[in-house]
């Protein structure tokens, strides 16, 4: 029992059942993601894709936003998405993201390179706990389809940042199809 780990003598008391009910409970960020979207169980070949998003004319009733998707030079792969919806940079962003997970073999191993880093907290860190809080946040309704997406993987996928406009070849490419797409 883990209360006999810091009890001495006699039973527990109240507080320590609780400080051992915390012990046991407490869930790493690792945990807590691994929870909301599942664990993958195929390794594969590692595949490298850019993301990026964009809005034209932001906060009017112009506002267009577009998602670019950028695997390599001359990739037919490479995409502009006009974002359906309303039309923000930040659910540009997160649109590119469901748009790869969605459109590539749930076997491959995605590394998403994005130079959003509102995109990357709120999928590998904000999600667990927006999820627990009933999605009561700004684009839930992407984030949901993102959850389901991963959840139906079989490899894994990772996401890192990058600086944004530093002459990065795949991200200013990604950056120019999410301009075309807006």
């Amino acid at each position: 029992h883990p209360v006999a780990n810091f009890v001495d003598k006699g039973p527990p008391s109240k507080l320590d059942l609780l400080l051992a009910h915390v012990l046991e409970s407490s869930t790493s960020q690792e945990g807590t993601i691994s929870s909301l979207y599942g664990t993958t169980h195929e390794n594969t070949t590692v595949r490298s894709v850019y993301t990026d998003g964009s809005c034209l004319y932001p906060n009017t009733p112009r506002a267009q936003a577009g998602s670019g998707i950028y695997w390599n030079p001359n990739d037919a792969r490479n995409i502009s998405v006009r974002l359906p919806g309303l039309a923000t940079n930040n659910r540009a962003e997160l649109y590119a993201v469901l748009w790869v997970i969605v459109h590539s073999p749930v076997t491959w191993t995605l590394y998403i390179y994005t130079d959003s880093t509102y995109a990357i907290h709120s999928v590998c860190h904000w999600a667990p706990s927006r999820a627990a809080k009933g999605w009561r946040c700004k684009n839930a309704d992407i984030l949901q389809d993102i959850v389901l997406a991963l959840r139906n993987r079989h490899a894994a996928v990772k996401m890192f940042w990058v600086p944004g406009h530093s002459g990065n070849v795949h991200n200013d490419g990604a950056d120019k199809l999410a301009k075309e797409g807006a």
